[in-house]
């Protein structure tokens, strides 16, 4: 069983806060943009979105405890995923028995749930996005095509369950659902803070230094002026409100923080001179 503490390097009894600023430390390391292993980067990602979730982590610790299959692979069958709590539904509607001939096994009450997983690019998973998830299900693995809405505002790891889009084996019992995981691809410019998004821009030495403006391109793609003033520090945070990720609670667009450095300019054999002479008059 994947083991979330041991991800974010904290011990089991760490608090929401220490759960908060491992994930931070870590993301940063392990961020491709900044060199990082993406596979590391996506675990670690996985790990604060069960940890930093009071429901969430309570049940992985029950699940630990009891050894339960969470974080594992789900079996697969027919082309389509089916976990642990489907089982016992799939054995009942595909054999019937008996207890050393004392009773025999209840029928399913409905059909089994579907489970799969789906990769969004993360500017999908802050604006929502429509799919068509291909699928096998029913007696015979029919191939089945559905169009799904994803919500805006989906974290990476959660579980978006669509009802009335599972197995449908047994004809004269309600159908199943459809339960999509959700996994955000790393990008190669923002990494995801809750509802915001953070990044680093170089800025021209001489802007800095100077005060002025440069360009900046939003995850849409669109181009921004953004003024910075005089003597601005690298390391300087600059919030860009609305223009960030989404809320999935309230549905509102939230910041974006850019962490300003500095770009420094190839100088000519003259201007070095006029340097020199500005430095050292």
């Amino acid at each position: 069983m994947v083991n979330y503490y041991d991800i974010l390097g904290v011990a089991e009894n760490a608090s929401a806060e220490d759960i908060k600023k491992a994930y931070r430390k870590l993301a940063m390391k392990c961020h491709p943009d900044r060199g990082g292993n993406a596979e590391q980067f996506k675990q670690v990602n996985e790990a604060n979105e069960i940890l930093s979730d009071a429901q969430k982590r309570q049940q992985y610790d029950m699940q630990r405890r009891g050894g339960g299959f969470y974080g594992q692979s789900p079996f697969q069958q027919g082309g389509f995923n089916i976990h642990a709590e489907d089982i016992e539904s799939f054995i009942r509607a595909h054999m019937y028995g008996h207890d050393n001939g004392r009773r025999q096994q209840r029928p399913p009450a409905r059909n089994a749930n579907i489970r799969m997983g789906i990769e969004l690019g993360l500017l999908d998973s802050i604006k929502g996005v429509e799919k068509i998830i291909q699928y096998q299900a029913g007696p015979r693995g029919e191939r089945f095509d559905s169009t799904v809405n994803i919500p805006a505002g989906i974290p990476h790891g959660a579980t978006v369950q669509f009802p009335g889009l599972g197995d449908h084996t047994h004809k004269n019992l309600p159908r199943g659902d459809l339960l999509l995981t959700i996994y955000v691809r790393p990008h190669p410019r923002f990494m995801q803070d809750g509802p915001h998004l953070r990044t680093r821009v170089a800025v021209n030495l001489w802007t800095m230094l100077l005060g002025g403006g440069f360009e900046f391109e939003t995850i849409e793609g669109n181009t921004l002026n953004i003024n910075v003033v005089e003597n601005t520090q690298p390391g300087t945070i600059m919030r860009v409100a609305d223009h960030g990720g989404t809320d999935p609670n309230t549905g509102k667009r939230g910041d974006c923080f850019i962490e300003l450095q500095i770009d420094i300019p190839t100088l000519t054999p003259e201007q070095k001179e006029k340097l020199r002479q500005i430095v050292n008059p």
